[in-house]
This record gives structure tokens, sequence and C-alpha cells, in this order.
């Protein structure tokens, strides 16, 4: 009996781990490409208001 709620919590933890990492890695996808927009957002801004 005790073995299958450890063998259960073992699962749960392993898909958390999983879920969690792979959250971290889409944020920190989404953070770079919006850094990126934004840089080029704003370097387009700067050209607009040169000219």
């Amino acid at each position: 009996m005790f073995q299958s709620v450890d063998f259960i919590q073992s699962i749960n933890n392993e898909l958390l781990s999983e879920l969690t990492s792979t959250l971290f890695l889409y944020g920190v996808i989404i953070g770079a490409v919006s850094l990126i927009i934004g840089t080029i957002l704003d370097y387009l801004a700067l050209k607009k208001t040169a000219n």
C-alpha cells in the first residue's frame, strides 16, 4: 500500500519538474522574443524621429 503511494508521488514529482522546466523554457523564449521585438520597435521609433 505504502509502496504505491510512493510510486504515485515520484510520478507526480517527475511530471511537476518536467512541467516546471518546460514552463521556464517557454518563459525564457517569450522573454527573449519580446525583448528583441521591443529593441526593434525602439530602433524604428528612433529612426523615425531622427529623420
